[in-house]
């Protein structure tokens, strides 16, 4: 047995502490990140949307959420497979971070429900509403439409958004706009539902 007495510790250089932290991103990445579509994870987003609730709080900038729900998702795994899904999720999610901003942080929720955190962003922007998360929103499900097929039959979202309230939780926010995401769902779906 080796006398302990007289071990050294040596300090950790500044390449081997450099390199933990590496390993910490990296497990903290994998924690984070949806294995099938790469996307952030739930548990990332509710990380995400509780640092973006408080610097709404401390910058008075607004914060807007979006949850989207792909239509008729099990008619696709029940009629083409799980494999034929599988692609589908994946699509979305590039579709995801390819139209939508680097700052807004997009989410597999779970299943195939997805969320979009949209930092200083209001519901419906400036007078044009072009800047707005709704419009952001319909774009999104638009583009989805015309470019994501599964055996020629187009793949629709029915989406909820909401802008955050002060001092509301981030529980309350998602139930708004989840609210509002099952009544698109209601109204025919293929489409985008805003919350008062």
């Amino acid at each position: 047995m080796p006398d302990m007495s007289k071990t050294e510790i040596t300090p950790a250089t500044e390449a081997e502490i450099a390199e933990a932290y590496e390993w910490n991103e990296i497990i903290d990445s994998v924690a984070g990140k949806d294995h099938l579509t790469g996307l952030p994870n739930r548990r990332a987003y509710e990380r995400l949307i509780s640092l973006e609730i408080e610097r709404a709080k401390r910058s008075d900038q607004p914060l807007s959420l979006a949850i989207l729900d792909i239509d008729d998702f099990k008619q696709v795994n029940d009629k083409y497979g799980h494999l034929t899904g599988d692609l589908v999720l994946q699509e979305l999610a590039k579709i995801m971070k390819d139209r939508l901003r680097k700052i807004d942080g997009s989410a597999r929720h779970g299943g195939e429900e997805f969320t979009v955190v949209f930092p200083g962003t209001s519901l419906r922007g400036d007078e044009s509403e072009k800047n707005g998360a709704v419009h952001a929103a319909e774009r999104l499900r638009e583009f989805v439409a015309k470019n994501l097929q599964v055996e020629g039959q187009p793949v629709t979202l029915s989406i909820g958004v909401a802008q955050w309230r002060k001092d509301e939780t981030k529980e309350d926010f998602f139930q708004r706009a989840d609210k509002v995401l099952l009544e698109a769902k209601k109204a025919g779906k293929n489409q985008v539902r805003a919350a008062n």
